[in-house]
């Protein structure tokens, strides 16, 4: 958990702390700003969400916040999401099922808790699954 923080939340308030600090007379960087913190109180919130879910199945007191959230699978219909391709692309460039794509989609959603494939995408890059 001290490993996400670290890496993931802290550098992203230090982001929005020096970004309100700046912007005294500028109402795009406090707009900006209160976008950033809305990002991060819901991606702090699914770490919230995640570690109770997690809690209550495991008896261990140690903490698994998995690294990779997504199957190989998963990862690579999320990839060529991000390239802007359609579910029947994808399913041609992967040899699958239109269908099967869908379900692969509906995995990505739930489990990066993602209202839509671009937000699923955005998610995933600020997770560092994958780079621009």
């Amino acid at each position: 958990m001290k490993d996400i923080l670290d890496r993931v939340y802290i550098p992203k308030m230090n982001a929005i702390i020096s970004g309100l600090e700046s912007s005294k007379n500028d109402a795009d960087k406090v707009t900006e700003a209160l976008k950033r913190t809305t990002d991060l109180q819901k991606q702090l919130k699914t770490l919230l969400q995640e570690t109770e879910r997690y809690a209550e199945n495991n008896t261990s007191n140690q903490l698994h916040y998995p690294e990779m959230p997504l199957t190989k699978r998963e990862l690579e219909v999320l990839k060529l999401i991000k390239k802007g391709l359609t579910n029947e692309q994808i399913g041609k460039q992967l040899y699958i099922t239109e269908r099967t794509v869908k379900f692969h989609i509906t995995s990505i959603l739930s489990k990066l808790n993602a209202d839509n494939r671009t937000e699923a995408v955005d998610i995933a890059l600020k997770r560092g699954l994958f780079s621009i």
